[in-house]
C-alpha cells in the first residue's frame, strides 16, 4: 500500500503571536508537505526555515525572498475569483462621484492611512463627490466630514462586494501591503484605484491605465520588518481630482476590469498552484 502524501498551507502562522507549539513540525512529522504564506511586515528569515516551500504571491515578494537569501520559494500569482464579481451589478448608486475606502480595522500602525484619506476628501473643492468608508472599528477621534458615509460594522461578503459596485473608484494609499486584496477586488469590479507608488501596489496599478499612484516618504518602525511608505494628504487629494476627470475615467474603468480578466482571473491562474502541487508532491 502506498503512503498518503498531503500538503498544508500555513497562513501567517506564528507571525503575530508567540505560541509554544510548532504545528509546522508536527505536520511534517505526520508526512505532510508544508507551505508558508507569510506577511512581509513580520517576516523573519528564521520563520521560513521550517517550511518545505514559501509561497510568493507577487513579484516584489520574490525579490524580497532573494534579498533575504531565502531560496526555497515558488511564485504563484495571487488571483481573484471573478465569479464573485460580474461585469455589471444592479445596485443603487449615488449621483455623486463615489470613492470607496475599505479601512477594515485600520491596520497595524494605521496601515490603511484612513485619516489622510478623510483629510484629502475634505480638501476637495467640490460638492459632487462622496466617500464611503467601511470599518470594523470606531474612527474616533478622527472627525468625519459631510459627504462621508461611514459604515462601522462587520459586513457580509455580499454587502462588501455591492459597495465596490456602488463606488466609482477605490482609495487605498496603504503604508505597506503583502498583496493588497482590495486592489484586486476593485479591479474585478471595474473600479480604478488610487494607491501607493511602492511594491506590490504598483505591480497592479499603472498611472493613467487603471488608476493613480501616490508618492511616499519611507519611514522605519521598530515594530515591523519593512519600511513603511507614508503618504500625505496632498497626493491623495490630487489623485482624487485626477480620478474625477470625466474624459479619462471611463477608460480607467474599462481597463480595470480588462486587466482583472486577463491577468488575475483565478479560473485561469489556478493551474499554476495545481501544477506546483503536482510537481512538488511527485518529487517528494
Amino acid at each position: 500500500m502506498s503512503s498518503l502524501i498531503f500538503s498544508i498551507v500555513f497562513n501567517e502562522y506564528k507571525q503575530w503571536t508567540n505560541e509554544p507549539d510548532n504545528l509546522v513540525q508536527v505536520a511534517k512529522s505526520l508526512g505532510a508537505r508544508t507551505y508558508g504564506y507569510l506577511v512581509l511586515e513580520k517576516l523573519d528569515k528564521k520563520q521560513t526555515d521550517d517550511y518545505d516551500r514559501i509561497i510568493a504571491p507577487t513579484v516584489s515578494y520574490m525579490r524580497s525572498m532573494r534579498f533575504n537569501k531565502v531560496r526555497h520559494f515558488t511564485y504563484i500569482p495571487h488571483s481573484i475569483d471573478l465569479t464573485e464579481f460580474p461585469k455589471t451589478m444592479e445596485v443603487k448608486r449615488s449621483d455623486k462621484f463615489t470613492f470607496f475606502h475599505p479601512a477594515g480595522y485600520g491596520g497595524f500602525l494605521e496601515r490603511k492611512n484612513t485619516s489622510n484619506v478623510i483629510r484629502a476628501f475634505e480638501a476637495l473643492d467640490t460638492t459632487d463627490a462622496k466617500l464611503i468608508i467601511t470599518t470594523q472599528k470606531k474612527l474616533e477621534p478622527v472627525k468625519v466630514p459631510n459627504g462621508v458615509e461611514l459604515i462601522s460594522r462587520n459586513l457580509s461578503r455580499k454587502e462588501l462586494i455591492e459597495i465596490y459596485y456602488k463606488s466609482d473608484a477605490v482609495v487605498l494609499p496603504s503604508k505597506w501591503e503583502t498583496v493588497g486584496f482590495p486592489i484586486l477586488e476593485a479591479l474585478a469590479a471595474g473600479k480604478p484605484v488610487i494607491t501607493t507608488n511602492v511594491p506590490p501596489m504598483n505591480e497592479f496599478i499603472r498611472v493613467g491605465l487603471n488608476g493613480y499612484l501616490c508618492g511616499a516618504d519611507f519611514v522605519t518602525y521598530p515594530e515591523i520588518k519593512i519600511k513603511a511608505a507614508e503618504v500625505g494628504m496632498h497626493p491623495i487629494k490630487v489623485n482624487m481630482e485626477n480620478m474625477m476627470n470625466k474624459d479619462l475615467y471611463p477608460m480607467l474603468s474599462r481597463n480595470s476590469r480588462y486587466i482583472a480578466e486577463k491577468i488575475y482571473d483565478l479560473e485561469k491562474n489556478k493551474k499554476y498552484f495545481l501544477e506546483f502541487l503536482k510537481k512538488d508532491l511527485k518529487c517528494y
